[in-house]
């Protein structure tokens, strides 16, 4: 079947539509708890990372000195590459649309005006309106800074999107209605082969060993890592010497999946100063 992404504004009850479209599916959902429970998948400690991803959530001024947003953007393509090769999933927001972009994959945004959600959150809160706004306005504002520090994007852009919906035109009912609708129709015209299901497992070792490299060696970014065949991995590019060279080959050996490295980091290039 299809795997549809939904992308939806704070408060907008795209989360309540994208578990009514899993429910109906009979789809696994990707959340926050699904982002949060992969940690385990990691050798290097990414459990800051988890967080702000699962949050959606920039990461604070000073972790900026210390955090690299590649570190951010492999990790989460990471896992939902992971996740759409198994089919039969609905994402939940952490930015797929810009990456899963294939003809199979249905990328779907929910929006709402600003007093819809405002009542939202005032309601499931139990906060009066002035101080709905003030937080809705600062959870706009980390949503979409988070995006802009991710991938580099603007949430609201359209192009992003194969359907929009706004949720204070349209109810759920409707929506999930359609949304299926559609995702039967990509099913019929571009169905999900194993072809396209190995392609995200490798792409999913490759973003989980380049987190975990860029994670714990940071200085190292003339480094690219393929995976041309499921287990079997080539790391390229230039290091300062020997060392640098072992020890990216040890981490990446340590990464789940990885079955034999063909390690053709070129030390001749670069020289420290």
């Amino acid at each position: 079947m299809t795997i549809i992404n939904i992308s939806r504004q704070p408060y907008s009850d795209g989360d309540e539509i994208a578990e009514e479209i899993a429910r109906n599916l009979n789809y696994k959902l990707i959340d926050k708890l699904s982002i949060n429970r992969k940690v385990k998948d990691f050798h290097s400690d990414l459990s800051d990372e988890l967080k702000d991803l699962a949050e959606e959530k920039e990461p604070g001024f000073f972790k900026h000195f210390f955090k690299n947003p590649e570190v951010y953007n492999d990790l989460i393509q990471a896992i939902l590459f992971e996740e759409a090769s198994n089919d039969n999933v609905v994402i939940e927001g952490r930015g797929g649309q810009y990456f899963l972009d294939q003809n199979h994959v249905l990328n779907v945004r929910i929006i709402a005006p600003f007093e819809y959600r405002c009542a939202n959150l005032a309601r499931h809160r139990k906060l009066n309106q002035e101080m709905a706004e003030k937080i809705l306005e600062k959870i706009d504002h980390d949503q979409e800074h988070f995006i802009k520090y991710l991938f580099k994007k603007d949430s609201s852009d359209p192009q992003s999107y194969d359907l929009i919906f706004n949720h204070y035109k349209f109810d759920t009912d409707i929506i999930v209605s359609t949304i299926i609708s559609y995702a039967q129709l990509i099913q019929n015209k571009c169905p999900l082969t194993d072809a396209d299901k190995d392609f995200f497992k490798r792409m999913s070792l490759e973003k989980r060993i380049e987190a975990t490299i860029k994670k714990e060696m940071p200085e190292s970014v003339h480094i690219k890592v393929e995976c041309k065949k499921l287990g079997a991995i080539k790391i390229s590019g230039f290091v300062f010497d020997e060392i640098e060279s072992n020890k990216i080959f040890k981490l990446a050996h340590q990464c789940d999946g990885v079955d034999s490295i063909e390690n053709n980091l070129d030390t001749s290039k670069l020289h420290k100063t």
